[in-house]
């Protein structure tokens, strides 16, 4: 019956009502039509630690250290804790922010993450300044808190959600079946090979749909689709780690892309 007042009707194909659309829906019809805030935070006592979400399915190459360095004609010393300059042939400058050596020995991640200031202005040097001291604040943080080594990590990435979900010790994973989980083991490493360097705030309906329908391809030419993996891995399996997600508050699985059944 909702339907008729403009609630969005059951996709075809993949058996669930698109979530975003679905929670509009329900902010407009009570007068509260607003979004989820960007800057969503986790609780005090989170049970992972979030790091500077990766790029959206791009790696991030080690930079050289080049400082002083020449912007324009203009010889720039930046004051910004791990930082690093890379000028191209062409003239382009890339920016990266690396964490310590002794850092990367621990096992602290991001190593590198790039940076995207205008370094032509003074604000946008000051910018950059800043960002590098919260990376590296949080990095000093992080090598005198030994207990964050032990926390899961996760970096904005579907791949990186499962490995939280998979090593986090109060994850519902932890209550399943001994068969049980060796399924999900293998929906969870379906879903990271097809989509697992993606970011999951950047996941659309559409990019949900696409991984249901290339996982439904044949595994040999001629042979039948396979629909019972495609929707055990996209509407079971995902679902399963996105509510994980948002349960543990984490900024991006809160504002993902979801099917509700029904």
């Amino acid at each position: 019956m909702l339907e008729r007042d403009g609630l969005p009707k059951i996709d075809p194909l993949m058996g669930g009502r698109f979530w975003p659309a679905v929670h509009q829906w329900f902010l407009d019809r009570h007068g509260l039509g607003a979004e989820l805030p960007s800057g969503a935070s986790l609780p005090a006592r989170s049970r992972v630690r979030i790091i500077p979400f990766a790029p959206d399915g791009t790696p991030t190459s080690m930079a050289r250290k080049r400082k002083p360095f020449v912007i324009s004609g203009e010889t720039v010393v930046l004051d910004a804790p791990g930082q690093k300059i890379v000028i191209r042939p062409n003239g382009a400058v890339q920016q990266y922010w690396r964490a310590s050596e002794a850092a990367c020995r621990r096992g602290y991640v991001p190593r590198n993450v790039q940076l995207r200031y205008d370094l032509t202005t003074d604000c946008g040097r000051l910018e950059l300044e800043q960002r590098c001291r919260i990376f590296n604040s949080e990095m000093l943080a992080w090598l005198g808190n030994p207990e964050s080594e032990k926390k899961p990590v996760y970096d904005g990435t579907v791949a990186a959600l499962i490995r939280c979900y998979q090593t986090d010790k109060n994850s519902p994973y932890r209550g399943l079946r001994q068969s049980t989980g060796r399924v999900y083991d293998d929906w969870c490493r379906t879903l990271e090979r097809a989509i697992g360097k993606r970011r999951v705030d950047r996941l659309s309906g559409q990019d949900i749909r696409d991984c249901f329908l290339s996982l439904m391809e044949p595994a040999a030419p001629g042979g039948a689709p396979r629909v019972r993996l495609a929707k055990s891995c996209v509407r079971s399996m995902l679902s399963i780690l996105l509510n994980y997600g948002a349960e543990l508050g984490c900024p991006a699985a809160l504002s993902s892309p979801r099917c509700s059944s029904g």
